[in-house]
């Protein structure tokens, strides 16, 4: 593309204002408005319409609610969040910050619909398989979660404040900014901050409560939560301590969940049920449901493990040591260099398909068993549990480590645990002597 722009002295017009509008990023656009006068000409002309295709090339058909998210606050109505907040269907002009944000919020919400689709679509892609009107509905009700949460931020609802009076605003507000949509993309943003409090509740035990509440953070606060698996992450950005006496501030209580009762019964609508998936109202299809264990046979369906989401195994690899291997207070230190970094991250699925490599070193029973095949939570952790030292043991010698004579009692030594001569001076990473 920029070689045709260095020869655009040749083009017409309108074949110049089309090339710029196929540009697919705001730097690739401003490259070639950069590179010739008659680009640089045509994009003076018309830099709305220019903008705004370029816009959508980046975003896609959600970009109406990805600019209202941008243009947020707005010049004209700087305090009142019941004041008409249009959707933008018209081209307009994009400020430097406006692109920049476009881009940022994009990512996001393309990490978050390649989640969404893992988890809810087809369990085997790490890669969005939504049909284009799913992915629609999804992306459209993320960025008008993320504009939600730019009205209402966490941090504006401190334990003190606000009083009742104010709550009861507050609430009104809630209500008039969601009373907006149509039920059936309200019945869709449901589903999506569905899906976002299930990511909220992988760093701990689900309280829908508290998950509620957390969505105050926008959608990349439940990305960050999901990505870390800790809620701590979001200290500084949501007014709330995670100690077990944690108390939820009066002015996120109820943040999304009660003003949609308002509505679904305003409307008199049957209040979704906490049971309904967060694919319910969002897909048309669901690939994986009704999968089963390649191993033992059980109906899983999206619970179920394999190459493309090993990393979310939610065990600590430190407690699936074969035999007594956990007691012995030599291994713990070692192993958690080796491994601390990998546990809830994507290089714990690289690890656990790394284990398939030693399947010819353990019983003969696992011979057949590959990572692109489907596991439940059982039958996963008993395969971790029988290759893990295997591969714990490899690490250690391709670290250097000057291997001692073998315990006759291997991995099943019971002075492993109070016997600190015998765990230093021996190797416990190997078999028993039968």
């Amino acid at each position: 593309m920029m070689a045709l722009a260095g020869n655009a002295r040749h083009l017409h017009n309108d074949v110049v204002d089309r090339i710029m509008l196929f540009c697919s990023t705001f730097e690739t656009l401003i490259s070639i408005s950069l590179v010739s006068k008659s680009f640089y000409r045509v994009f003076q002309a018309h830099p709305k319409s220019i903008y705004w295709a370029v816009a959508y090339n980046a975003v896609g058909p959600s970009l109406p609610q990805a600019m209202l998210v941008v243009k947020y606050p707005y010049e004209d109505v700087p305090s009142s969040k019941t004041a008409p907040m249009l959707e933008l269907t018209s081209p307009v002009i994009i400020t430097p910050t406006q692109r920049r944000l476009l881009q940022e919020n994009s990512q996001i919400v393309d990490t978050l619909e390649n989640i969404y689709s893992l988890q809810n679509k087809n369990r085997k892609s790490k890669t969005s398989v939504l049909t284009a009107e799913e992915s629609l509905r999804f992306r459209r009700a993320v960025y008008r979660l993320i504009f939600y949460s730019k009205l209402f931020p966490a941090m504006a609802y401190r334990p003190e404040l606000p009083a009742a009076q104010l709550l009861d605003e507050i609430r009104e507000q809630r209500i008039a900014v969601l009373d907006r949509y149509p039920t059936e993309e309200l019945q869709q943003l449901y589903s999506v901050a569905k899906f976002l409090q299930s990511m909220l509740g992988e760093a701990s035990f689900s309280d829908p409560a508290l998950n509620d509440a957390l969505l105050s953070s926008g959608p990349s606060g439940a990305l960050l939560v999901w990505k870390y698996r800790s809620y701590d992450i979001l200290e500084g950005k949501v007014p709330l301590d995670f100690g077990e006496d944690a108390e939820i501030p009066p002015g996120l209580v109820g943040y999304l969940s009660v003003p949609l009762k308002h509505i679904w019964t305003a409307r008199r609508i049957t209040t979704p049920s906490e049971s309904d998936p967060p694919s319910m109202w969002v897909l048309d299809q669901v690939d994986s449901a009704s999968d089963a264990c390649s191993r033992c046979g059980t109906p899983d369906g999206f619970k179920l493990f394999c190459e493309a989401n090993f990393y979310r195994f939610p065990v600590y690899l430190s407690r699936l040591f074969k035999g007594r291997l956990g007691l012995n207070t030599t291994i713990h230190e070692p192993f958690m260099a080796a491994t601390g970094q990998l546990q809830y991250s994507e290089s714990l699925g690289s690890l656990i398909r790394d284990l398939f490599s030693f399947r010819s070193q353990t019983a003969p029973a696992f011979d057949e068993w590959n990572p692109s095949d489907s596991y439940c939570f059982f039958c996963l952790m008993k395969f971790i549990e029988e290759h893990l030292w295997i591969w714990f043991f490899n690490k250690r010698i391709e670290d250097g480590w000057s291997l001692p004579d073998n315990c006759p009692d291997g991995y099943d030594c019971p002075l492993q645990k109070d016997n600190l001569h015998h765990v230093e001076s021996k190797n416990h990473l190997c078999t028993p002597i039968q």
